[in-house]
């Protein structure tokens, strides 16, 4: 009943390097900054086969390497022994295209039974921007 037939074969190989570094300023205050480079590798094959006749055509085979470098700093403030704030934002930079991305962020916890050693309930909100780039 079918006489096309496809196949994909397709991967994607990823290499890291991070460089991040914590400075506690006070008791309550810490600062957070670094660098990060990411290099990618993505490769499609798309073949589709005519089972009939046994023709095949093979419609893509891309092989695609990008980097992108980031530098972050992020800034945490222990409001309370239950309450703990952080702001943030990354610099993306994907040479490939010549584009910068801007992320900035927001994010809090909140301990109402304070942090102990059986567990640590919390209620965990985040807000800002993200890109993904292949």
């Amino acid at each position: 009943p079918f006489i096309y037939r496809y196949t994909t074969n397709n991967t994607m190989n990823e290499f890291n390097i991070n460089l991040h570094h914590d400075w506690q300023v006070s008791s309550q205050h810490r600062m957070s900054f670094g660098y990060q480079f990411k290099a990618q590798e993505a490769s499609l094959v798309f073949r589709d086969t005519n089972a009939v006749l046994l023709e095949g055509n093979l419609w893509a085979n891309d092989t695609v390497r990008t980097g992108l470098h980031t530098i972050f700093a992020e800034f945490a403030y222990q409001a309370t022994k239950k309450l703990d704030f952080t702001l943030g934002v990354r610099e993306n930079h994907f040479p490939a295209r010549g584009l910068y991305y801007s992320e900035p962020r927001a994010s809090f916890n909140w301990f109402p039974f304070g942090k102990n050693e059986s567990g640590n309930f919390r209620l965990k909100g985040g807000l800002g921007r993200y890109w993904q780039f292949v």
